[in-house]
């Protein structure tokens, strides 16, 4: 057995049981099916879980579960077997195994009819009462711990928390044990609890039966607990027909707040119950149960058709559950797992044992194990595709089957700081040797309350070798122990530095300040210095405040425009740091990467279509309150460390200072390229956070950071045989056959989204916006958008962010949807290597498609097809820049953060840029940022500039990035068209 968790079990012979199949778990054990070789059946067999095992209170209470358990034989408590050891010292219960559904699964399908409600109620009050005589509570009476079996028996399961009355050490003090929307005021509140909380929960459970919802709901867990505490149910008719009255008095009673206004036992609650079922006299008798009487006359005659009946009833169940297969195999293809999850569990249910259930359960579930040091915490979980929070018991939780998703997970113990993490196996499914149900493991080690600096987060050191994409390859450093903010440093914080009179004190500043002095770099003096660190209105603090105040209703939005030195300084006031790039870059990813299709981003991997927008602030219009995304926080608990602000570093380069993680301007894939601004550069969208170490920053690699930033030069061929490599790109007409798919007006434009055929019999869609209020034909500006709308952007919302203002200007706006971009999934599998002939036909492909889009704008009598500007952005303004070249119908060439991205080579010569950008004939704007962190300006974006011939203009700004801000860019690019094109009419 594996000593450290859970896996490899299948199969596994324990004692004289063998192990088949894991059914889930709970706070204290994980249960499995396996088959009992010596009486030839099947049982479940629940374990202690490792933490638990360690720990002799949990190995006693355990003990208690089997003994207490084992004594209450009664035809609604799930028989016990036996309880064992393995060689390893680990507890197992051996219990019945039932097929059937758990209550939870049953109402997942709308509630109950009244007469099943009753009875079901009336059966686990009979059970409830048995363990109630016998000094036991359940604790944790709810749905998923009441079994319904095919036999439609119900038999109360799970006395894991259960706690025998009288007897001390069972709970720990201020320990809360259940599940909080069926647990009682008393137990919430954490007072002596006895069967009184069971019967609440049974009336939680009943109510829920009949209704189809708890009595009692909030979207927050604060919520659902002022709602337990001080608000009464809905009516039990809310939602369907009035049920009779003295079931509505028995459950107001029983989820009375007060525990002696319950009924006084369970078994009075079975009595009151059964007279539901059994009324005294046939005056007495409901509409409800009198439609039912006749029916009882007629049982005894349709006995024997119902030995017929229900084989062939129970095989149609079987056919039904095989039938749902296909359909949970497309929900998971399109990515709805927790519909698909719930579904396989109901044909799991059904099927049990099956093939073809068992290889799609990996792709709609996985296994969350949550482990805290030490254990104990409570653990709360949510999904990141939305859903209440729950939950889910203390650690170590070990292979809690959950539908597949990302989840924000919440340990809390008392003594300990709360930790926060994501939990995720979507990196471990990009190993294509995997097979088997995929684990999210969460592995913390709780830091003691008090420890951590306020504000702050731990963070493990050890040996770490920087990931991203444009840091020095295998640079690493060995770390100590530190400690990093858990949000960016706030305007309402930054505002405390500015009021002690941070700016005052020259201790704080202590690093020479350099800048430009009549062009010349040199050390300013501290009076020059100090000039240069004002508002708006001449006073010190960040650029953007004015009169030393952030905007109105920004208090909790990170601060931004603040130099390298004001952010140093701030952090020695606070006897912080600024980190390192190797801290910075382990508390932002801890050394996660993959080589597969996607990225990897601080909560993990980010895969192709899949959106940020509800993790991180990229591609926004300004910044947001530093705890705004709490599903995107690092693998420590740090927010924000992808967007928003990009951050300062320690480190200084060739440049500047490294600044990481990509800002509110910029798309995600911009994370972990290496900005290097100059240290007295400011921007709207450059923040920063502190570190805290006991070390020097040198020995955290806090040094001098060589990115070898150079330009590097590139020798294009010669014309002929650029010529040569066009005869590729050659490609027949096409019927086009288009069709307007969708139009939408608003007060800017009309948009249109078209369908047409491609070369091979593909259809191809695109989007053309024209303008409102300027006379056809129009002027057009033809999209080649970013990398990103092959992962989760859409076209028509790069077409939107990036030449809105234009075509509010009067221009037309189109582009194409490409082969693989996120509307049209033609290619699921990774882009091919760079230097094989499947990357040029693929560049071949989308060149294709562009050029179709050109040959539909000349059907079309509002275009000017005199005036077409090619504009390409990044990926369009990078290795695609090919596509501007290879036809002459462009009259104006646009590229928008443009560069050589030596990343993509080497590359075949008839797919590479190098050899096409010189031969571009036409007009051509370069629009760039001097701090671009994908392209950047010295390597990657000057040696683009170089090659390109005349007729050419350059827009380089000194203050922007790789998408430069609609300021400059809207003018730079409206200008020039204005100049190739003439003004619109």
């Amino acid at each position: 057995m594996d000593q450290d968790g859970f896996e490899g079990m299948i199969g596994e012979t324990i004692s004289h049981y063998r192990i088949i199949e894991n059914l889930g778990g709970g706070g204290m054990g994980v249960v499995f099916r396996a088959h009992d070789t010596r009486l030839g059946r099947d049982v479940a067999l629940k374990f202690l879980t490792d933490g638990m095992t360690r720990d002799p209170e949990a190995r006693e209470r355990f003990t208690r579960e089997a003994r207490a358990a084992s004594a209450l034989d009664h035809a609604n408590i799930c028989t016990i077997y036996d309880i064992d050891e393995t060689d390893d010292g680990r507890l197992f219960i051996a219990m019945a195994f039932y097929v059937g559904e758990t209550l939870k699964a049953r109402l997942a399908r709308g509630p109950l009819d009244m007469d099943e409600a009753v009875d079901l109620a009336r059966r686990v009050a009979a059970g409830l009462q048995r363990a109630h005589e016998s000094g036991i509570v359940h604790r944790d009476i709810k749905p998923s711990n009441l079994m319904v079996t095919d036999r439609g028996e119900v038999k109360i399961v799970d006395f894991g928390i259960a706690q025998l009355t009288g007897e001390a050490g069972l709970t720990r003090t201020g320990q809360s044990l259940g599940t909080l929307a069926y647990m009682s005021p008393e137990q919430i509140e954490s007072a002596d609890v006895g069967p009184a909380a069971d019967l609440w929960a049974l009336g939680a459970v009943l109510y829920e039966m009949v209704t189809g919802d708890p009595p009692f709901r909030g979207k927050r867990e604060t919520e659902l607990v002022a709602a337990i505490l001080a608000r009464d149910p809905g009516p039990l008719g809310r939602a369907g027909p009035s049920p009779p009255p003295a079931l509505e008095t028995l459950v107001m009673q029983l989820l009375s707040k007060e525990p002696h206004k319950r009924p006084s036992t369970a078994g009075e609650v079975e009595r009151q119950l059964g007279a539901l079922l059994v009324p005294e006299s046939a005056a007495d008798t409901p509409l409800w149960r009198r439609r039912a009487a006749w029916i009882g006359v007629a049982v005894a005659a349709l006995l024997v058709a119902a030995a017929l009946v229900l084989p062939a009833r129970s095989q149609a169940r079987v056919e039904a559950a095989r039938r749902a297969l296909p359909e949970i195999e497309a929900m998971a293809a399109d990515g709805r797992y927790e519909e698909a999850f719930a579904r396989a569990v109901e044909a799991e249910q059904i099927l049990g044992d099956d093939p073809t259930l068992n290889s799609l359960m990996p792709e709609v579930s996985e296994l969350l194990t949550v482990r805290s040091d030490p254990a104990g915490a409570a653990v709360r979980i949510q999904s990141v595709t939305g859903g209440e929070p729950r939950s889910l018991g203390t650690t170590p939780l070990v292979g809690v089957r959950l539908p597949r998703s990302d989840y924000y997970v919440v340990m809390e113990k008392d003594g300990y700081e709360p930790s926060e993490r994501i939990a995720s196996s979507a990196l471990s499914r990009t190993d294509p040797t995997f097979e088997g149900v995929f684990d999210a493991i969460v592995d913390v080690r709780l830091t003691p309350a008090g420890s951590s600096p306020p504000g702050m987060v731990p963070v493990p050191g050890g040996a770490y070798t920087l990931v991203s994409a444009d840091a020095p390859a295998g640079a690493s450093a060995e770390l100590g122990d530190f400690f990093i903010d858990r949000f960016e440093v706030t305007n309402e914080g930054y505002r405390q530095f500015v009021r002690a009179g941070g700016y005052a004190d020259s201790l704080l500043w202590t690093t020479p300040v350099e800048g430009e002095v009549d062009g010349v770099r040199r050390a300013l003096s501290w009076r020059g210095a100090m000039s240069r660190f004002v508002d708006r209105t001449n006073l010190h603090g960040p650029r953007e405040w004015t009169s030393q105040q952030y905007p109105d209703g920004t208090a909790r939005h990170p601060v931004a425009s603040v130099t390298w030195y004001e952010a140093d300084a701030y952090c020695r006031w606070r006897d912080a740091a600024l980190p390192t790039l190797f801290e910075w870059e382990k508390a932002a990813r801890g050394g996660a990467f993959t080589h597969s299709l996607g990225f990897v981003l601080p909560w993990g991997l980010v895969e192709p279509r899949q959106s940020t927008e509800r993790r991180a602030n990229f591609g926004g219009t300004g910044t947001v309150p530093v705890d705004a995304h709490p599903f995107g926080i690092s693998p420590f608990g740090a927010y924000a460390m992808a967007g928003n602000v990009r951050e300062w570093t320690v480190n200084p380069s060739e440049d500047g200072f490294i600044a990481m993680g990509g800002s509110w301007q910029e798309l995600s894939y911009v994370f972990s390229s290496v900005a290097t601004p100059h240290g007295l550069f400011a921007s709207p969208a450059l923040g920063f956070r502190c570190a805290l170490r006991s070390a020097p920053a040198e020995a955290h690699g806090g040094g001098f950071i060589e990115l070898a930033r150079r330009s590097p030069s590139y020798e294009p061929v010669d014309e002929a045989t650029f010529r040569s490599f066009l005869d590729h790109y050659v490609y027949d007409p096409v019927d086009l056959r288009p069709e307007t798919l969708e139009t939408v007006r608003t007060d800017d434009w009309t948009r249109h989204k078209i369908r047409f055929d491609g070369v091979d019999g593909s259809s191809i869609l695109a989007y053309l916006y024209l303008p409102v209020g300027v006379t056809p034909p129009y002027q057009t500006m033809v999209l080649v958008p970013s990398f990103s709308s092959f992962f989760f952007e859409r076209v028509d919302e790069q077409i939107e962010w990036t030449l809105g203002p234009s075509i509010r200007a009067g221009r037309a706006a189109f582009s194409v949807v490409m082969d693989g971009m996120v509307e049209r999934q033609d290619r699921p599998e990774p882009f091919p290597p760079s230097n094989t002939v499947e990357f040029r036909n693929l560049m071949v492909r989308h060149a294709t498609e562009l050029r179709l889009g050109l040959d539909y704008l000349e059907t079309r009598d509002d275009i000017e097809t005199d005036a077409l500007a090619y504009v390409g952005v990044s990926w369009g303004a990078g290795s695609r820049s090919v596509f501007s070249a290879v036809d002459d119908r462009w009259d104006a060439v646009v590229f928008i953060g443009g560069g050589i991205d030596e990343r993509v080579h080497p590359t075949l010569p008839e797919a590479l840029n190098v050899n096409f950008l010189p031969y571009i004939d036409a007009p051509k704007l370069m629009v760039s940022g001097r701090h671009d962190e994908e392209h950047p300006w010295l390597t990657r974006g000057l040696p683009f500039w170089e090659l390109l011939r005349e007729p050419k203009q350059l827009a380089l700004f000194d203050e922007e990035g790789h998408h430069p801000s609609d300021e400059v860019r809207v003018p730079a690019i409206n200008g020039f068209l204005d100049d190739i094109f003439g003004p619109v009419r």
